[in-house]
């Protein structure tokens, strides 16, 4: 039975192609292709990428790829791939270490919020009318009422033309 990489280069050969040839067609460089024809897996990338270059290669030497992706999975079988997890050790708080959290942000956010809040009180105490001991409405800055003066009397009598050519006739 023929292996994978002679099955490989006797398929390359057939059409005439060279090493350079079918690296430049696939872009894969030359020295995977030799590894491929060889069955060097160690100086290839991982599988999964491998069969990629095998089907590149295929194509570009019109290859049966269903039996050369076969003979492919019989020469290099899958690994039993095996995923681990870290594992962490928790500690108690107390252990975790000398480092201390610095809560000063906390501190001043508090104080902030406590000269906005009482700034706010006393601009709204001090800006609504208050009720005295008399039970009217006073503020708290003393204000001076003015009245406005009246108004003239108004006579009965007509005004005195001030131009004689509007002056009415006297007869």
């Amino acid at each position: 039975m023929e292996t994978l990489g002679k099955k490989l280069k006797s398929l390359r050969e057939e059409k005439g192609m060279t090493l350079k040839d079918v690296a430049r067609a696939t872009k894969i460089r030359e020295s995977a292709i030799q590894a491929l024809e060889h069955e060097e897996w160690d100086k290839l990338p991982q599988r999964i990428f491998v069969k990629g270059f095998i089907q590149a290669y295929v194509k570009t030497v019109e290859g049966d790829e269903a039996q050369i992706l076969d003979l492919f999975d019989s020469a290099y079988p899958y690994e039993d791939v095996t995923i681990s997890c870290p594992t962490f050790e928790i500690k108690p708080l107390d252990t975790l270490g000398k480092r201390r959290r610095s809560y000063g942000w906390i501190f001043v956010l508090l104080i902030l919020i406590l000269l906005g809040g009482g700034g706010y009180l006393l601009i709204t105490h001090f800006s609504r009318p208050m009720l005295s001991q008399t039970g009217k409405k006073t503020s708290h800055v003393e204000t001076t009422v003015v009245q406005p003066t009246p108004p003239p009397p108004v006579s009965s009598a007509p005004a005195p033309a001030r131009h004689a050519e509007m002056a009415p006739a006297i007869t």
